[in-house]
């Protein structure tokens, strides 16, 4: 079984929701028992940003899975140390088989890890998920890299495989165009309503309790209430932006398939794979990447075979995987 870590800008109230999503996929996963999930580490609230570090999230996650999961929160502006690397460094130190770490918002809390104990990576972590950045990158900087392209840089160059899941073939025109499914890009879209209304009361308590910006302090209470009917229609009717749902499966040894079934990762079958590629990064968190031969690189750059059926596969893998949080 795989050990995990979790990274995300997950804030309270949200930024945006696919971090709640993201979250509700790592415990499935750990239920469904394709992974052991050691910790969660969350970024520092950024000035002018939307909330603070959604510790009630994971406390009713850990509730409604029966589990202990714990978590981190990242560095200031402007330190070089936080609960959230001191968190990844203890698990990698102490884990007794290689681990995953997934990076779903900024790269500063991995970065400052790295530079504290480069030699914990190089033994003990098994991949770094990096759900960041764009594969053709010649338009603004994609935003989880904008928010430390120092950082970002950094988990690169890590000495660990690196498998890059770039949020977007490239990044759109803002204004003048909508995200689009590319290639190289993780990024689909699906209804809410596809996978929410069929959920476990909890588990639409939970992702009710996060979209209605609740402010009631009695967050477990908050998942033993009956469903509000009105409130989970409305939001079972909106669209919800994704991006890091192959790269969760992929850490677990799982692809998918155009008809949404969780395959293994080198089933021909697979709409999605990765490349070996040789990166280079600015400081400024600009890339430039080219293919090449198997050993000769750290980097795996997220690949699409099947563009057209990615969105809807992915959708009905996260149903399947979500179906772990039954009660």
């Amino acid at each position: 079984m795989v050990s995990v870590v979790h990274q995300a800008d997950l804030y309270r109230p949200h930024q945006d929701p696919d971090d709640h999503w993201d979250l509700a996929c790592q415990y499935a996963l750990a239920k469904l028992a394709r992974q052991t999930l050691q910790g969660i580490m969350m970024d520092f609230p950024y000035a002018g940003g939307p909330g603070d570090p959604d510790i009630c999230a994971i406390a009713q996650m850990n509730t409604i899975c029966g589990f202990n999961v714990p978590y981190g929160i990242g560095a200031k502006a402007g330190e070089n140390a936080s609960a959230a690397a001191n968190l990844l460094l203890s698990v990698l130190e102490n884990s007794s088989e290689p681990v995953v770490v997934h990076l779903a918002g900024s790269c500063v809390d991995v970065a400052l890890a790295l530079q504290a104990r480069p030699d914990l990576f190089e033994r003990h972590c098994a991949a770094l998920y990096l759900h960041a950045g764009a594969a053709q990158d010649d338009r603004q900087l994609e935003y989880n890299v904008a928010l430390a392209p120092w950082a970002y840089t950094r988990v690169h160059a890590a000495p660990c495989p690196v498998y890059w899941l770039p949020c977007f073939h490239r990044v759109p025109d803002w204004g003048k165009e909508d995200m689009q499914v590319g290639k190289h890009g993780t990024f689909y879209r699906f209804v809410q309503g596809d996978i929410l209304r069929n959920l476990p009361k909890r588990v639409q308590n939970y992702f009710l309790y996060m979209f209605t910006e609740d402010t009631n302090p009695r967050y477990l209470q908050a998942l033993e209430q009956p469903v509000a009917e009105k409130a989970l229609e409305r939001y079972c009717a909106q669209a919800r932006n994704m991006w890091c749902t192959a790269g969760l499966l992929h850490a677990v040894g799982w692809a998918v398939d155009a008809q949404g079934k969780c395959v293994p990762i080198d089933s021909s079958g697979a709409i999605y794979h990765f490349i070996p590629v040789q990166v280079e990064c600015s400081e400024n968190g600009r890339t430039r990447w080219r293919e090449c031969s198997e050993g000769e690189s750290n980097s795996r750059l997220f690949t699409l075979r099947d563009v057209a059926a990615y969105p809807q596969a992915m959708t009905r893998a996260m149903q399947t995987i979500l179906r772990a949080l039954e009660e």
